[in-house]
This record gives structure tokens, C-alpha cells and sequence, in this order.
């Protein structure tokens, strides 16, 4: 979950920048990479895919599924936009209704992890126990 957007970037400027970044983390070893807090703090510049998060649903080929929750006040760390970006990771936006303002981090990661079981369970009904489609 990740709060705040980011404006003024068309996707054309973030994919270059991502590809540049990735050569950077490639040099540096992947999970170097990681320690590296300059080169995190440039993915975290960048924004991220954002769906609500009732749209949620799993990329084609993909089947499992990260959730990254960061604290209330600081978000997530700058590794976390890393890996996000790594891994064409999604920012999923609660929507707040009746002059609601926030939730806590509780309570918006209940939803989303709810959603991502729905969409587990939908997945594996589909493919069945053999994990062939049906």
C-alpha cells in the first residue's frame, strides 16, 4: 500500500528510466542492489502502477502474490518501490467513502488481503488440484 501520487510522468519517461535503473541493479547484482539506499531512492521517484483495489487481479503468468504494507506515517521503504518496479508490481488504492479520510494500515491491509485471497482461490478453482487449466 502505498500512499501519495505522483504526477507529470507519462509511462513512455518511467519505462526508460526504469530500463536504466535496471542496468544499474544488473551491474550491482540484484540483492546488492537492494543495499544500494541512492539507486532504491531512484525507483522510489518513479510511480507506480495504481489500480483500485477491486480491480485487482493476478498478470498473465503470473500466480503468486507479495503484498508490501508499509508503517502509517513512513510508507514503504525504498527497497520496497525497488522491488515493486522489479517486478511490474501494482499499487492498489483503497477508495474512502463517508468523510472517511484515512484508514489504519490495519484495516486497509485487511481488505487488500481478502481481495488477494479472492483472486488466489479464483485462480486455483480455475487450474484445479493437477494444476492444469480446466
Amino acid at each position: 500500500l502505498v500512499h501519495g501520487e505522483r504526477e507529470g510522468w507519462d509511462q513512455e519517461g518511467v519505462d526508460r528510466r526504469l530500463e536504466e535503473l535496471e542496468t544499474v541493479s544488473r551491474e550491482e547484482e540484484r540483492d546488492l542492489a537492494y543495499q544500494n539506499m541512492e539507486l532504491c531512492e531512484r525507483y522510489k521517484e518513479l510511480p507506480v502502477r495504481t489500480k483500485v483495489y477491486s480491480e485487482f487481479d493476478l498478470e498473465p503468468g503470473y500466480e503468486e502474490v507479495v503484498v508490501v504494507v508499509g508503517g502509517e506515517t513512513e510508507g514503504v521503504s525504498d527497497a520496497a518501490y525497488m522491488f515493486c518496479h522489479q517486478r511490474s508490481g501494482t499499487r492498489l488504492h483503497v477508495p474512502l467513502r463517508n468523510c472517511v479520510d484515512s484508514l489504519n494500515v490495519i484495516s486497509a491491509a485487511s481488505l487488500v488481503l481478502f481481495k488477494v485471497q479472492e483472486v488466489l482461490d479464483r485462480v486455483a478453482r480455475y487450474r484445479g488440484p493437477e494444476g492444469e487449466e480446466k
